[in-house]
């Protein structure tokens, strides 16, 4: 599968890196510092990287992105099957005894056969590798990339915006009080990547999904090295004074303790911001099986600009960088997609649908 050689590629790209500046692989619990335990439910996680060897370390975090992914499987799959179960009592005028279950049963037993969950399993682990991948490369770039962007940006963004900060803008707008549900925008992204992943990975056709998953493995590849030729830390750790208002919520404590742990801010922050690309990229594929979803998650991708560019993380243009980057990742998928071969299927959502 395409997605699998890039995630292969992207494995084979950072070990090749670590080994020729002679540096032994991080900490993949740090490396990754996303708000896991938030996600996951798993409120000692960090009490037992602590205290735990390598393995915890190392292995948490995939199974802390494995337990979010599983989640949202069995979540999008119930409510196919509640769908389904639905349409076919409809379609039978609501006389639930004129209606075949057992060809129903038989149409889900048939989704959920060993087979066809070993290969949904190989889509999202491939994501869940990238990730890791991901992660692993980006502590690299302070002994990569010398030097920072930073002044260039915030020159770009004073020009963009009136010679203020776009940030001072947008707290301008929404003022201090709309802290917490943009720090909601910001941090559902994570789930949003996870159950629009597991979304096309159950109920989108197989062509549409891999098309999806490559482009969202290019992105992060080619983003990070984009970083690497730009690296930038982001508004909040230079102009610190302008997000005072944030105190101690939560993505202030999840940027201290991002500097803390890291010790480096080239880890944190960066031109392209991925969380935008991320949900460009969904949007796309949205469109492209509902016109519904796709609409919503355009209007999470306006939320998600707002959130970066509110809270310090993203300069305007990284979010500008980003949408480039999504454009330029679909066509690269499209461009590249290898025809599957042997394998029809119509997706769960459209066959619910039709």
């Amino acid at each position: 599968m395409p997605q699998e050689w890039l995630v292969l590629l992207f494995g084979f790209f950072a070990v090749a890196v670590y080994s020729l500046l002679g540096r032994p692989l991080p900490d993949l619990y740090a490396a990754l510092n996303l708000p896991l335990p938030h996600l996951s439910g798993v409120s000692d996680s960090a009490a037992a990287v602590s205290t735990g060897g390598a393995a915890i370390k190392f292995g948490l975090p995939f199974l802390l992105l494995f337990t979010l992914s599983i989640e949202n499987y069995a979540f999008i799959l119930l409510i196919f099957i509640l769908f389904s179960a639905l349409k076919v009592v409809h379609e039978r005028r609501w006389r639930i005894s004129d209606v075949s279950w057992s060809a129903f049963g038989l149409a889900v037993l048939q989704r959920i056969s060993l087979g066809q969950l070993l290969q949904d399993f190989r889509f999202l682990s491939a994501t869940v590798i990238m990730f890791a991948e991901f992660a692993i490369l980006k502590n690299l770039i302070p002994h990569v990339s010398g030097g920072s962007w930073d002044q260039w940006l915030i020159e770009s963004d004073r020009f963009l915006c009136g010679g203020k900060m776009c940030s001072e803008i947008l707290l301008s707008w929404f003022g201090t009080g709309a802290l917490e549900s943009v720090s909601g925008h910001y941090l559902f992204f994570f789930r949003y990547l996870s159950l629009v992943a597991t979304f096309f990975v159950v109920a989108v056709p197989r062509k549409i999904t891999q098309e999806c998953l490559c482009a969202l493995i290019a992105a992060y590849l080619f983003g990070v090295l984009w970083v690497y030729g730009m690296p930038s830390t982001g508004p909040v750790f230079v102009h610190s004074e302008l997000y005072a208002f944030m105190a101690d919520g939560q993505i202030a404590g999840l940027q201290r303790g991002l500097l803390e742990s890291q010790g480096q801010v080239y880890l944190i922050s960066g031109l392209p911001s991925l969380h935008v690309a991320v949900v460009v990229i969904g949007s796309i594929f949205l469109w492209k099986v509902s016109r519904l979803l796709a609409g919503a998650s355009w209007a999470f991708t306006l939320l998600t600009i707002n959130s970066t560019v509110y809270l310090g993380w993203h300069y305007v243009l990284d979010d500008v960088a980003a949408v480039m980057l999504a454009f330029g990742v679909v066509w690269l998928s499209r461009a590249c997609s290898w025809k599957w071969v042997g394998y029809r299927d119509s997706g769960l959502f459209l066959r619910a649908l039709s």
